[in-house]
């Protein structure tokens, strides 16, 4: 039977793919979508039918109808992959006992369609990455960004959360719907 990871290391694993797929919206300041990812700092409440720990690989995996809440932000996807590096002489003390205390997220993976809502926001996807290295999201496959009546469509939307610079790429051409606020009062003339 697999040893059970720290469940603060994959609530923390879910944690960050929930924050970086809510920072999209967020490097796209100039076009409205600002503020887009909720609270940070609350609890992060994971729901799936089914998690399966890989302690030896580090390796967590939920899977059926993952559900990640932060605040306000939620991420939904059918499968969410957590892969942690394990400190090779933190893991050689735990063979005594119990999981490595200094493992780190290296890999997010969401498999299948990907949702992010935050109040009116919104980001979607065929799949996401996160890799801790090097700090970058990739939502790979129909992106679209909403926020209210704006939207911004493309084949794969990559975001360096070191410096917030988003890029949306797609094979043919990027789309955006920018909808002006509208006036309180129309002017009769």
């Amino acid at each position: 039977m697999t040893r059970f990871a720290s469940p603060s290391r994959l609530a923390t694993a879910a944690g960050l793919l929930l924050l970086a797929a809510a920072a999209p919206a967020g490097a796209q300041a100039p076009t409205g979508f600002a503020g887009f990812g909720g609270e940070s700092k609350g609890p992060i409440q994971i729901e799936a039918r089914e998690l399966e720990v890989r302690d030896k690989e580090g390796v967590a995996i939920f899977t059926g109808s993952v559900q990640v809440k932060q605040g306000d932000t939620t991420l939904e996807t059918p499968k969410l992959t957590v892969q942690y590096a394990r400190d090779p002489a933190a893991a050689g003390a735990a063979t005594g006992g119990g999981p490595a205390g200094s493992q780190e997220i290296e890999r997010l993976e969401a498999t299948g369609k990907v949702l992010v809502t935050s109040k009116d926001q919104s980001a979607t996807g065929d799949g996401a990455t996160y890799d801790a290295k090097s700090q970058l999201l990739e939502l790979n496959g129909n992106v679209v960004l909403t926020q209210g009546k704006n939207v911004v469509r493309g084949d794969k939307l990559t975001v360096d959360l070191a410096s917030g610079v988003a890029r949306v790429q797609s094979k043919s051409r990027v789309q955006m719907l920018l909808t002006p606020n509208a006036p309180a009062k129309a002017k009769a003339n």
